[in-house]
């Protein structure tokens, strides 16, 4: 039986991570699922960790979806239950986060029967208690440190997480995908004004299914922005 961390890259798992290395808590191998969809300073975060990990001995290991995201999302064959059939899952979010149970059913089988942790926050009960499947524990929680204490850790760190010469956690609530359907108004606001080539991505997104982002496509969200900007 392993000891297997499960990083994505993210400020939580990035806090426990390192702390684990400075506790000596026996870790054997750190798995990544790349979804293909991440900001570039979290793959750059993802790439130093990689580093460490050599340097101490420690297996590093990526796990990637059986197709790109982007087939699931846009290109996939999906039969509905009124008989019909659509292009792609679409965009990942709400009811629908095809992302996410792709992301979880992979690294639950990678890991099964081994002794796995997690990076969730101690203020994210809630989520706890969603995962507890198979043999996880879940360091933050056990020290107490929240989610705000994780991203300060990774700030005295070093990592920073820079985008286009702003922090990207002081733009988002969370970094997740770039693309990501559950993006709140505030986040999108700050991706366009501020990181624009992202904002680019996801127009490129939109210009790939007829299905609108948040419901209202990414046109609309613009013209909504640059009227705040007048």
């Amino acid at each position: 039986m392993k000891h297997i961390v499960q990083f994505s890259g993210g400020k939580d798992s990035t806090a426990m991570l390192n702390l684990m290395i400075k506790k000596n808590i026996s870790i054997d191998e750190v798995v990544f699922f790349d979804t293909g969809w991440e900001f570039d300073s979290v793959y750059e975060n993802i790439k130093v960790h990689e580093m460490l990990l050599k340097s101490l001995g420690i297996k590093f290991t990526i796990l990637k979806p059986k197709y790109s995201f982007d087939y699931f999302a846009f290109e996939k064959e999906v039969h509905k239950r009124d008989g019909t059939i659509q292009k792609g899952y679409s965009w990942c979010g709400g009811l629908c986060r095809w992302g996410t149970t792709e992301k979880i059913r992979t690294l639950e089988q990678y890991c099964k029967g081994n002794i796995e942790y997690v990076g969730l926050a101690h203020d994210e009960q809630k989520r706890i208690k969603k995962t507890r499947k198979g043999i996880k524990n879940y360091p933050l929680n056990e020290w107490q440190m929240t989610e705000a204490d994780a991203l300060e850790h990774c700030y005295s760190l070093g990592h920073k997480y820079i985008e286009e010469g702003y922090r990207l956690y002081d733009l988002l609530d969370r970094a997740s995908c770039y693309c990501c359907g559950n993006k709140n108004l505030k986040e999108l606001r700050n991706i366009y004004s501020r990181l624009p080539c992202y904002w680019e991505r996801l127009k490129e997104k939109q210009s790939m299914t007829d299905r609108l982002y948040k419901k209202i496509g990414v046109d609309a969200l613009e013209h909504r922005f640059e009227k705040e900007l007048l």
